[in-house]
C-alpha cells in the first residue's frame, strides 16, 4: 500500500484513463456477514479510494449482482475463497466494468474488428 501512489504515478505518465477496480469480496466476508450485504477486503481498497478522490485515478466500485447470479443463501457461488464459480457472474462484472469505464462494447469491438 505504501508504493501506491508511485504506481498510481507511474500508470499517469502513460495513461490519462487510470482506473482502480475495486476488491471483489471474499466468500468468508460473506458467509460471516450477518446484515445480507456484502463486505470486502476493504484495506488497500479504501487507500486506493482515496488516491482516487483526489484524482489519480477512477475508482469502480464491484456490482450489485442481480439475484439470478446468486445462491440459495444469497451470495454467489465460489470455487474457492477468492474466486467465483461462475462464468455468467464474470461475464456480468466485465459488462458492469466496460459500461463504467466508458469503453466501447465488447460486440461493438467485434464488428470493427470484422470490418
Amino acid at each position: 500500500m505504501m508504493t501506491m501512489p508511485d504506481i498510481l504515478k507511474a500508470a499517469h505518465s502513460v495513461t490519462p484513463r487510470v482506473f482502480w477496480k475495486e476488491t471483489s469480496p471474499f466468500k468468508g466476508m460473506l458467509l460471516s456477514n450477518k446484515t445480507g450485504s456484502f463486505r470486502r477486503p476493504l484495506d488497500i481498497d479504501h487507500a486506493a479510494k482515496r488516491y482516487c478522490e483526489q484524482g489519480m485515478c477512477t475508482y469502480v466500485q464491484f456490482p450489485e449482482l442481480p439475484s439470478t447470479l446468486l445462491d440459495e443463501n444469497g451470495i454467489p457461488p465460489y470455487w474457492d475463497n477468492l474466486h467465483f464459480s461462475s462464468g455468467a457472474l464474470y461475464d456480468y462484472w466485465n459488462r458492469c466494468m466496460v459500461s463504467k469505464l466508458g469503453l466501447p462494447d465488447v460486440s461493438a469491438l467485434h464488428a470493427i474488428i470484422a470490418d
